[in-house]
């Protein structure tokens, strides 16, 4: 006897299934991107996140690192404080946030 269980993501009706094939497709999509020009911030950006919501913490934070070194900005310090997160370094998260709220309030 099999089951069908459909796990709903944060009550949006999209199984995790779902939404881990849109961020499995997205990754692919940005890494064609990234194989024309590796610099492209916005692939890089989609590539962290894709991998971070799969769940492959340690490529994300890769992924993050490379942006972070060509982009330092407010979104990306967001993210990064996302990862610290996921990882449980709450007091790291905190200080990214608040870099990233003090880069918002600077301009």
């Amino acid at each position: 006897m099999s089951r069908n269980l459909k796990v709903t993501v944060r009550g949006s009706g999209v199984s995790h299934d779902e939404a881990a094939s849109a961020y499995a497709e997205a990754l692919g999509l940005a890494s064609k991107v990234k194989s024309i020009n590796p610099r492209d911030p916005d692939a890089l950006a989609i590539t962290a996140d894709a991998l971070l919501e799969l769940g492959r913490y340690d490529e994300g934070a890769r992924a993050l690192d490379v942006l972070h070194e060509r982009i330092q900005s407010a979104p990306v310090l967001a993210r990064k404080a996302n990862l610290a997160e996921l990882k449980g370094q709450l007091d790291e998260a905190l200080r990214l946030m608040k870099s990233a709220t003090d880069q918002i309030r600077a301009k």
